[in-house]
């Protein structure tokens, strides 16, 4: 007996992924520029590590969110990355981020998640994946209030239990820069960022 693939299961590649990821963020720039809206937005994201895809994403687009008036709320797993590329553009670089931590293993099973808008959001594996595997789940969802409002539910309670990331220095989007996690400065209560 053969079983049909999902089509929610893409075997595509991390970088395949962000592509993915960016070109849904930009149509959610598009939509807002063309409803005329300048007001002050949030893009809520819930993300395993500063390395996962959708949050790449998000920090290559740092520029662009910044001039269309949206900062960045985020809660991550870990603060570590799992991969070595200094110099890559990091959401921990974002002056326009708020970031917390929640460094809890229960929280493994737990899907990353972004929310652009009331009806604009993006659901991917579960945390405990690497996300570097091919056989992501993902799902795009452009017009749909209802999973976008549970989103916010989850994400509110999350960001409720997470512990705040002591920032050592902002930094403007152009003037990201690479660098450790400050090893060694990292205490329980505040864990410390590169910024």
């Amino acid at each position: 007996m053969r079983l049909a693939t999902s089509p929610r299961l893409q075997n595509i590649g991390r970088e395949e992924r962000e592509a993915k990821l960016r070109e849904f963020v930009a149509t959610a720039l598009v939509v807002r520029r063309a409803s005329g809206d300048t007001a002050p937005a949030c893009i809520t994201l819930l993300a395993r590590a500063p390395d996962s895809p959708v949050a790449r994403a998000v920090a290559s687009m740092a520029t662009e969110l910044t001039g269309a008036n949206i900062s960045l709320t985020a809660v991550l797993l870990d603060l570590d990355a799992f991969t070595e590329e200094p110099g890559r553009p990091s959401i921990l670089d974002m002056s326009n981020a708020d970031i917390r931590v929640l460094a809890d293993p229960r929280f493994t099973s737990a899907h990353e998640q972004m929310v652009l808008s009331a009806n604009i959001m993006w659901l991917g594996d579960c945390m405990r994946r690497d996300p570097a595997k091919r056989d992501a789940f993902e799902l795009f969802h452009h017009d749909n209030p209802e999973a976008t409002s549970h989103a916010v539910t989850s994400f509110n309670r999350l960001w409720a239990t997470a512990q705040a990331v002591r920032r050592l220095r902002p930094l403007a989007p152009q003037m990201m820069v690479a660098g450790s996690f400050g090893e060694g400065a990292a205490s329980q209560a505040h864990p410390v960022t590169r910024r």
